[in-house]
């Protein structure tokens, strides 16, 4: 009867809440559909700098007052009761006071709001909240049948390479303990187990511990214990001898077990993602991924249960539109580039940009090749190692770098990449010049722009703002310690060029929100995906392109955008 009555009164009302995609997510699976949402307190405290806002924490901090707790009201551990069980007095005092204290809140945090942020706030943040409900609720389509084929696959190559590694684990002199165990029908009683017919007698068992691969632990002793191999890598938290990915990519072809270690994690992680999606997707055959939209500091939106933001290329082809469905893909083509020739109008940066990417005039990273290597555009297909280096040369000066990340990132791709295989990683003075080059051909960005930008955000009082006025605080602005000092510049060059790039594409997704005979599934960085009805998917396309454009809101430096068409993830991303 409730239910009922609030699918009659809820739809006349606009409401404002703290955290509303979540209520609304609540209230739209229940069947009801709300009236408009004017306000959510935890935007309004996100636009101010304040990420993963509760609403009582920041109660108490904005008006000092201390509201009734959840688990106050309920209990926490073994007292804790049903809801339905409370005195409908303490719950109406609870519920009534979340409520008002978060209109309260909303109106404080909203009038703190500079002019471009509430704009932000209310022509996009706020809009794009029921936008992401619907794509959690209308989720994507898993292929159930290939998603299991690639997982028994998976364990078969999984469980013969832990047999391999196990077997060569033993014979290098790894030992541990063996398993032991007893007859749970007898539990080894001397007595019992004698007339015992579960174990026939037996009552204790054990067999050898195999090695496990996923243990830090037994990777150190086996790594640099049996078989003494070099320290790659320290661990900063342990102080111990580090097996993360580097460590393990360095030692690669130290011994033949190491490769088949790498092979099997990776594995591992596959197993585990496509077990996720297999669990989730068993109710319906579609994945609804939970999106937030207002964690994490640069603006980005991020997914979780599961996480499809980290989905990589090879696995997406069990997610398909759906029959009578293509899945259509929009994405936005060198957008920090093209944000970091607006803000500084560098005219080295301008003039590339305004080319078409995918020629010489128009390519960033291949006239930035042949600037530091002398390798002509026509040829640097055959010099993929060299285009590499510049590209991330590139990245690494627009953000700031000294050179130091440059050369763990290099490592990592010439270690896992076959196509680099062999290649020799730059040494730290080679990539500082190659950063310096970049330097150089770019002065207004490196030497006016972004010295201006960091005065800007100090006299803030250390508050790194986007274009659209998305904040971010970063209190080591000032501070003492250089590298301290010199991380939270990074982090504020950063901020301005991709919590911009972050801004676009929350715009963008309302843009295309309203487009006829598709609707979006997922927002992957720069890429937004929909499924789109196939006889459509053309038109579709185009008025994608179109609406991503944003009518070119950064003047000279265009926006560029690529849309493919498929009937998979997969095909749509290539």
């Amino acid at each position: 009867a409730w239910i009922e009555a609030l699918k009659r009164l809820l739809p006349t009302r606009p409401w404002v809440a703290h955290n509303g995609k979540f209520d609304l997510t609540v209230l739209r699976r229940a069947g009801i559909q709300p009236g408009p949402l004017v306000g959510d307190s935890i935007l309004a405290a996100y636009l101010l700098g304040t990420p993963k806002a509760g609403l009582k924490p920041l109660v108490f901090s904005e008006f000092g007052h201390r509201h009734i707790t959840y688990e106050e009201v309920v209990g926490a551990g073994k007292n804790k009761r049903p809801l339905s069980d409370i005195d409908p007095q303490l719950v109406a005092e609870y519920c009534c006071g979340d409520a008002w204290w978060a209109v309260k809140l909303e109106a404080h945090l909203k009038a703190k709001l500079g002019e471009k942020a509430l704009t932000l706030y209310e022509n996009v943040d706020i809009p794009l909240v029921p936008i992401l409900v619907d794509m959690e609720l209308l989720g994507i389509p898993l292929d159930g049948a290939r998603a299991a084929e690639q997982l028994e696959q998976c364990i078969t190559q999984q469980q013969s390479l832990t047999i391999i590694i196990d077997m060569l684990a033993r014979e290098a002199g790894f030992s541990q303990p063996d398993r032991t165990w007893v007859c749970t029908a007898c539990r080894n009683g001397k007595k019992k187990r004698l007339t015992c017919t579960v174990c026939n007698s037996i009552g204790k068992f054990s067999e050898p511990t195999p090695f496990n691969p996923n243990s830090s632990e037994q990777l150190i002793a086996l790594l640099h214990g049996t078989l003494a191999l070099p320290v790659q890598r320290i661990s900063r938290e342990t102080g111990k001898a580090s097996c993360d990915a580097l460590a393990m990519l360095r030692m690669k072809h130290f011994n033949p077990i190491i490769p088949l270690i790498l092979t099997t994690k990776k594995l591992d992680k596959q197993r585990s993602m496509l077990v996720s999606w297999l669990a989730a997707s068993k109710k319906d055959g579609l994945i609804h991924t939970t999106f937030s939209n207002s964690w994490v500091r640069s603006g980005r939106l991020s997914s979780k249960d599961p996480n499809m933001q980290q989905v990589a290329l090879q696995w997406r082809d069990v997610f398909v539109a759906g029959e009578g469905k293509d899945l259509v893909a929009g994405d936005y083509g060198q957008i920090e580039v093209r944000i970091a020739a607006y803000v500084s109008h560098d005219p080295g940066l301008v003039r590339i940009m305004q080319q078409p990417p995918d020629t010489e005039a128009g390519d960033w990273h291949g006239q930035n090749t042949t600037k530091l290597f002398g390798i002509p555009y026509q040829e640097q297909k055959q010099h993929k190692p060299l285009r590499t280096r510049a590209k991330n040369y590139g990245f690494g000066a627009l953000y700031g770098s000294k050179g130091y990340e440059i050369v763990e990132v290099l490592e990592k791709q010439f270690l896992s990449d076959p196509d680099l295989e062999g290649e020799e990683v730059p040494d730290l003075t080679s990539i500082q010049q190659g950063v310096r080059t970049i330097r150089d051909l770019y002065p207004s960005y490196f030497d006016e722009w972004i010295p201006y930008e960091l005065e800007m955000a100090r006299q803030r009082g250390n508050v790194a703002l986007t274009l659209y006025e998305r904040p971010r605080q970063l209190p080591d602005l000032t501070s003492r310690n250089r590298q301290e000092r010199g991380a939270a510049e990074r982090e504020c060059i950063s901020h301005v060029i991709q919590g911009t790039a972050a801004d676009i594409i929350r715009m963008a997704m309302l843009a295309a929100h309203s487009i006829p005979h598709g609707r979006l599934a997922l927002t992957i960085h720069d890429e937004i995906l929909a499924r789109v009805d196939t006889a459509q998917s053309l038109w579709y396309s185009h008025e994608l392109e179109q609406r991503m454009l944003l009518s070119q809101p950064f003047q000279d430096v265009p926006l560029v955008v690529n849309v493919t068409i498929a009937d998979n993830w997969k095909g749509a991303h290539a």
